[in-house]
């Protein structure tokens, strides 16, 4: 035995006596690609040992298609090269096509004009053949299949991993990104959007970019997605939240003996019990629910008692002066009694005409604009929570979208539609919330 922690000994002294291995960022430099638009309108990008060529189709609503091929123009006439740019018409159409070279990626502007005096609906595709992919990712999550397809505008991305490097597809500008559908199908994969129209006479413009590196790995690509978009930034510490229950609602005391601290969560905690909370959880912004409210209901905000809330900010402050209190916000279910009748101008509509829930009928969904009438009233309570209970700011849950992503009703967003994929037509318009 005293031998054995001889060598452990031993052992750790050398390990803890070598220089600790450490991972420092790299420096960004100019990416060595060449691109060029093909006369056939393709885009071809080299990157030393890999060449990518990546087409795009565009639909016309009689079934067909226009395609940027490989070797071909298809269904565009009165065709104009020039360097970096090519212009092209259909019947419904014009289509503009030229690229920008950044330092690691290439980016794509498709400008799109409608040329009749309705909306017309167009599909689009951007794709590129790699039969010797070793890997390859769909909105953030390896694929094993050679089929699949992912609608997550959180992360857009189509990203393949070959013997030679990596390229990375993703859409840029707002409609596309909210559109997209990332596909790999066989040894082709791409970006699409099979959800957009084009308001009469009025042109679209479709920004989209192309990452290619010599790195075989997934997250390179992603670092210099991050690096284009300027989204690296510092999160200033976690967050942590705790509820509305009080002394009375606590659970026997051999059931919270096994968690620490050893307290169920609430507002009653003492001073000593917030300090472990908080200090266990590294916590930086703490969230709850105004006092009083239960975070779906507007005439609760209204009618609230506002004082409960400003004890319990204080009592936090008291504990972790330099803490953000936050509370819970969520700017699509309204619960209040009246509230169909009151938003009746911002009731989501599910595409057989009822309206949307969050799975049971009491959590009504609603969608928020800047003009109706259920909008004004979510302005209107992120002020109540700033300005009568005193919060620091807003934890706002589900962001995006909450349950549906598509309102099937008025008023239209001007860029949004179920499209048939056979003919190419105009099922129903929707919106995006």
């Amino acid at each position: 035995m005293k031998r054995m922690i001889m060598f452990l000994i031993l052992i750790s002294g050398f390990i803890f006596s070598q220089d600790l291995v450490y991972i420092e960022p790299k420096e960004v430099k100019q990416i060595d690609y060449k691109v060029e638009i093909k006369e056939t309108g393709a885009i071809r990008v080299e990157l030393k040992g890999s060449q990518y060529i990546i087409t795009s189709e565009f639909s016309i609503p009689e079934g067909i298609w226009a395609r940027l091929d490989k070797d071909r123009i298809e269904n565009l006439k009165n065709v104009k090269i020039e360097k970096d740019k090519i212009k092209g018409e259909t019947e419904y159409y014009e289509i503009e096509r030229s690229i920008k070279r950044h330092k690691e990626c290439i980016e794509v502007i498709d400008k799109i004009k409608n040329k009749k005096d309705e909306l017309i609906p167009v599909m689009i595709r951007h794709k590129v053949e790699i039969p010797d992919a070793k890997e390859h990712y769909l909105g953030g999550l390896r694929i094993y299949l050679k089929r699949g397809v992912s609608n997550e505008p959180a992360n857009p991305t189509t990203i393949v991993i070959t013997e030679t490097g990596s390229i990375g597809l993703l859409p840029l500008s707002d409609v596309f990104r909210v559109h997209v559908q990332n596909f790999v199908s066989g040894s082709i994969y791409g970006i699409g959007d099979n959800e957009l129209v084009i308001r009469p006479n009025t042109e679209y413009t479709a920004r989209w970019a192309i990452f290619v590196r010599e790195d075989k790995d997934y997250f390179s690509i992603i670092n210099a997605i991050r690096r284009f978009f300027d989204s690296n930034f510092t999160i200033y510490g976690s967050g942590v939240t705790f509820t509305n229950r009080g002394k009375e609602q606590k659970v026997s005391e051999s059931w919270l003996n096994q968690f620490k601290p050893p307290v169920f969560v609430n507002i009653d905690m003492t001073i000593d019990e917030l300090k472990q909370y908080f200090n266990y959880k590294n916590a930086y912004f703490i969230i709850f629910h105004a006092i009083g409210t239960e975070g779906h209901n507007f005439e609760q905000f209204l009618n609230a008692d506002p004082e409960p809330t400003k004890e319990l900010i204080k009592k936090i402050k008291e504990v972790k002066p330099d803490v953000k209190v936050l509370p819970y916000f969520h700017c699509f279910i309204e619960t209040s009694k009246n509230a169909k009748e009151k938003y009746k101008d911002a009731i989501t509509l599910l595409p057989d005409g009822t309206q949307a829930d969050y799975g049971e009928p009491i959590y009504p969904i609603f969608f928020p604009t800047l003009e109706n009438s259920f909008g004004k009233d979510q302005e209107k309570e992120i002020e109540l929570l700033i300005d009568k209970f005193g919060f620091d700011g807003i934890y706002w849950d589900e962001f995006e979208y909450s349950r549906v992503k598509y309102h099937y009703g008025q008023p239209h967003d001007g860029y949004s539609a179920d499209i048939d994929p056979k003919t190419f037509k105009i099922t129903r318009l929707k919106s995006s919330v």
